[in-house]
């Protein structure tokens, strides 16, 4: 149990989760002047919790008291502080729940409805407040990671207990809107990476799947009782609905069912392949990097494939989009065409044709959550590889830290140096080295990757590859990166992509590109260019606090020389 404690700006306090206890906060000053404050209901041996706030402390956690989903729950822990606002403690519960959830020590009793981020007066200070309150919960062993350790963990980076932005927020409400008036429809949610488009895949997933208990608003905001409407409207239109995201990428989807199995309310086996869905029909379908599904072309496995349209009555050439549409009476479908990167791949014109229909909606995010150089950050990238820059335009940030490195040694001593202090750091690359140990033993001699005299396999593991033991050796690929968040990424451009100072173009070597299936019946040398180019904007777009470059190509260097800061 966690100790009594006094610090500067807030105090912890332990009372059982009693009704004799209970009885005793009553006459604390701040609950007898409906102070805001923050709790925590918990069990420490069966590790289940609840977090809540409220300005009337004993009338709410009576209520809980007589609430049978409570009845496991043992212990109060009160956080109070005179310097809290309601702002301040809507924002703590929040970070509380997300943080808790995902450093695993607890599995939260709460929903999820609400959770939208807004800035108020002296957040920062808050902010502050909150990591002194996480450092005496884990000094008292109440809860597991530090904070830096928590952010760098997949169940952090894909909870769906993340506070949304208001055009995420926006999104939820016109989703639910659609579902609830319409027997079919299909909604598209476009927006360049990292926008939030997983994030918000993830939070629809708990919120359809909310219990009544968890339909609770979480302040007297409009948008908030709305979202609260909105889902009890579904859940009277589907008492149990069949819900699926589904995840083309394999590494991608495993990672998914791990977070998925460590939350309360979801569960693994609602991750979906494309081809589970040709098993089951379902009510709602949401498709996270939608892009990605395929049509049948440079595809691994044929049979599976086949066998999916078989069984759905299909031509055998029909793709996989046909396959959702089929097999749900709502597709919500996270999109962007910039992230298709192989000819597997169905094309922007299929969407397109489906965005056309009758029953399709768009909705657009727009606010950069990933990377904190922003939208200025993701359109420079974007003008500099299909080259639409000045000669002058360089980029410049004092929130992103971008930089290209003549020297090969530097660069891994310099992500080296940031993998040490952040974690979750990685060397990726185009796939323009052939892939010689695939299959080998982990412990192989053989390697795929030599740059001036430093050799290197490409990632021996391709689920979850980004937090695996030995991939801070290694490096990753487009395939086991695209979709995840790294803190800082080291791009290296290799022989496949290089510039033509004639032309003042890139230009792609095909011999050079050793992707397979990423270019086998492309006659079209654009069509492959696009795919490569959509690759290195993928990869440039994972880091969050920089990107560091390194480029094989001589003249593509001194191109990206003018435009990227020199280390």
């Amino acid at each position: 149990m966690i100790q009594d404690a006094s610090v500067v700006d807030f105090d912890i306090k332990n009372y059982a989760f009693s009704e004799s206890d209970v009885k005793k906060i009553e006459d604390i000053p701040y609950v007898k002047n409906s102070y805001p404050l923050v709790y925590i209901l918990n069990n420490s041996d069966k590790r289940i919790a609840y977090v809540g706030e409220s300005t009337n402390a004993y009338k709410r956690i009576q209520n809980h008291l007589s609430n049978p989903k409570r009845d496991v729950l043992e212990a109060l822990l009160l956080i109070t502080s005179e310097k809290f606002n309601k702002s301040a403690t809507l924002d703590i519960e929040a970070k509380l729940i997300k943080y808790m959830s995902a450093d695993g020590s607890f599995k939260l009793q709460n929903g999820n409805a609400g959770l939208s981020g807004h800035n108020y007066y002296q957040m920062d200070m808050y902010d502050h407040i909150f990591k002194e309150i996480w450092s005496k919960l884990k000094a008292d062993e109440f809860v597991n990671k530090t904070i830096p350790q928590i952010e760098n963990t997949n169940l952090f980076k894909y909870s769906p207990y993340k506070s949304l932005s208001p055009d995420q927020h926006q999104s939820v409400l016109e989703i639910l809107t659609e579902i609830n008036k319409k027997v079919k429809s299909t909604l598209f949610v476009s927006g360049v990476a990292g926008t939030g488009k997983s994030v918000l895949a993830t939070y629809l997933m708990k919120l359809m799947h909310s219990s009544d208990d968890d339909l609770e608003p979480r302040s007297d905001e409009t948008e908030h009782i709305r979202e609260i409407d909105l889902v009890k409207s579904f859940k009277k239109k589907y008492e149990s609905p069949k819900v699926g995201l589904v995840i083309p990428m394999t590494s991608l989807r495993q990672t998914l069912s791990k977070v998925f199995k460590s939350v309360d309310g979801l569960s693994a086996n609602m991750i979906l392949s494309p081809v589970d869905v040709s098993k089951e029909k379902y009510d709602i379908l949401l498709v996270d990097e939608a892009h990605r599904l395929a049509k049948r072309k440079n595809i691994v496995n044929y049979k599976s494939f086949d066998d999916a349209n078989k069984r759905l009555g299909f031509p055998k050439g029909t793709n996989q989009l046909e396959w959702l549409l089929k097999q749900s009476n709502h597709q919500i479908l996270f999109y962007d065409s910039n992230q298709s990167v192989k000819p597997a791949d169905i094309s922007k014109l299929k969407f397109d044709k489906l965005l056309q229909g009758t029953n399709a909606k768009k909705i657009e995010l727009k606010s950069q959550m990933r990377v904190e150089g922003g939208t200025d950050y993701i359109n420079f990238v974007d003008r500099l590889l299909n080259n639409r820059l000045n000669d002058d335009e360089k980029f410049e940030s004092e929130n992103y830290d971008l930089k290209i490195f003549e020297s090969f040694d530097e660069l891994l001593g310099e992500i080296d140096e940031k993998e040490d202090e952040f974690g979750l750091c990685r060397k990726v690359a185009g796939y323009s080295w052939n892939w010689v140990t695939k299959g080998e033993p982990i412990n192989s001699d053989k390697f795929d990757i030599e740059i001036e005299g430093h050799k290197f396999k490409w990632n021996t593991d391709t689920k979850d590859w980004v937090t695996s033991e030995n991939a801070r050796n290694e490096i990753g690929c487009i395939h086991t990166t695209q979709g995840y968040d790294l803190n800082y990424t080291a791009v290296i451009f290799g022989d496949e992509i290089k510039f033509n100072p004639d032309t003042n173009k890139i230009i792609i070597e095909k011999d050079n590109y050793f992707d397979r299936n990423g270019k086998a019946g492309i006659k079209d040398p654009e069509l492959l260019k696009n795919y490569i180019i959509n690759i290195y904007k993928t990869l440039m777009f994972r880091g969050i606090k920089g990107t560091y470059v390194y480029v094989c190509d001589s003249e593509l260097k001194k191109y990206l020389k003018k435009h990227i800061q020199v280390y």
